[in-house]
């Protein structure tokens, strides 16, 4: 059986009287793990409330298996504590995310919708059906390519005849029924999503289709006969709602070009070359946007820690710098309306396979692979650039492959390029009958 001796304390994330939540460490596994522990004994209403909740959650949450619900690993009590050990979810909650970006897309208000109707959903179809009843922005997470639902104290099964006065999360997010006392069901739930979905279209500026609007009105409905008929219904919606307005995006005469840029390991500039070559496209006339599929952000780091960057409809701006968020590879991202896409690929080929130009990125140090990188440099609308730029390297590659090889200087901000990589680029893309 489990215990304390098991783990050993990183940092406390939360605490008050007779409850602390604690960041652990698995002594063997070495992994991170969140503590949940409840002293017992006490006598107040919050402490006793408390003690139910947390049993309420270790008994629901070892029978739910789905990527937007944590995973519980342990659970003991003994004569002072109740303790519960479970996954520890790295990233921002929905409530945070909207705080930093009060004008997000419709595309990616309609994914956190989409992606928390289906935790919700897999709860309602357990048997018995699960309510959750305390869904609000602060217990939802974004992780990447997850969106995580915490927080189980006040979730209950529906075989349990609850009604409103056996508790519910805010006031602001709970149905009608819950807050007169009623009988609660499914569709209680149906209108906490209704409410998120209200909250969330606060946030983007963009025209709110009629459609969209209706279906948020019919889950906000004060009699929950007039709701959706299941929270699957409801999603099933939000899906159709998304694939009109992904193809409205496709519509009309756009440039489709990409221009990928890959090294030939990690480390070596691809980042810096493809915000320059983003940069300098879009200070030349064209509408250019750096997107990312290394599989590592780099924009939202930059966002967060640089002032005069700003956000708009999932796209980050900087004076002639334009690039698209890229929070996980399961975030839709705002589709770029016109003009050429620069793929920061990373090392990965694949993600440059519909590229019409390469730029293949290799380092000035000595070469892992010499035969590989050969061969890659090779390829037809392949350019191999040198960084930093280095005149030996450059020439033994140019020799090898019979290709011109370029060297590429180092910009203090690879976001506003300087005048040598300007005139370096202008060459580069004008020989391929791009600028």
């Amino acid at each position: 059986m489990a215990s304390m001796a098991d783990y050993e304390e990183v940092r406390s994330l939360y605490k008050r009287e007779g409850m602390e939540v604690v960041l652990v460490r698995h002594r063997t596994l070495r992994e991170e793990r969140v503590l949940k522990k409840i002293r017992k004994g006490k006598t107040g209403e919050e402490d006793r409330l408390g003690e139910t909740q947390l049993m309420r959650e270790a008994g629901i949450l070892p029978k739910l298996k789905s990527p937007g619900i944590p995973i519980i690993y342990d659970y003991w009590e003994d004569e002072e504590t109740i303790c519960l050990i479970e996954e520890y979810v790295r990233g921002i909650s929905l409530q945070e995310y909207v705080l930093y970006h009060p004008d997000i897309s419709l595309q990616q208000m309609i994914w956190f919708m989409i992606r928390t109707c289906e935790v919700i959903c897999y709860l309602h179809c357990q048997t018995p059906p699960i309510l959750y009843q305390d869904l609000k922005p602060e217990h939802l997470i974004v992780k990447g390519e997850r969106l995580v639902l915490i927080d189980y104290g006040i979730a209950r099964s529906l075989e349990e005849k609850t009604t409103g006065l056996d508790g519910y999360g805010s006031r602001s997010y709970a149905a009608p029924e819950q807050k007169n006392g009623m009988a609660v069901d499914e569709k209680s739930d149906l209108y906490s999503l209704g409410k998120l979905a209200e909250e969330l279209l606060q946030h983007t500026t963009e025209k709110i289709p009629a459609s969209l609007d209706r279906l948020v009105k019919e889950a906000l409905c004060a009699d929950p006969m007039g709701r959706p008929a299941s929270v699957k219904v409801f999603q099933k919606s939000w899906e159709e709602l998304l694939v009109k307005i992904q193809e409205k995006h496709k519509g009309g005469d756009r440039t489709k070009k990409e221009i990928a840029v890959i090294g030939n390991e990690h480390g070596v500039g691809v980042t810096h070359v493809a915000f320059c070559l983003t940069a300098h496209l879009r200070r030349s006339g064209q509408t250019a946007y750096y997107v990312n599929r290394s599989g590592k952000a780099v924009l939202v780091p930059a966002l967060r820690q640089r002032k005069e960057l700003r956000e708009k409809d999932g796209v980050i701006y900087h004076r002639d710098f334009a690039g698209l968020m890229d929070y996980g590879p399961a975030m839709i991202q705002t589709t770029p309306p016109d003009g050429i896409k620069v793929i920061d690929c990373g090392c990965d080929w694949l993600q440059a396979k519909e590229a019409e130009l390469i730029f293949y990125v290799i380092g000035s140090r000595p070469w892992h692979d010499q035969e590989i990188m050969m061969e890659k440099a090779r390829l037809d609308g392949c350019i191999p650039v040198i960084t930093p730029a280095n005149q030996g390297v450059g020439h033994k590659m140019a020799k090898e492959t019979g290709k011109k090889v370029f060297g590429m200087p180092l910009e203090y901000d690879p976001m506003s390029p300087g005048q040598e990589t300007n005139r370096l680029l202008r060459g580069i893309l004008k020989n391929a009958g791009i600028d």
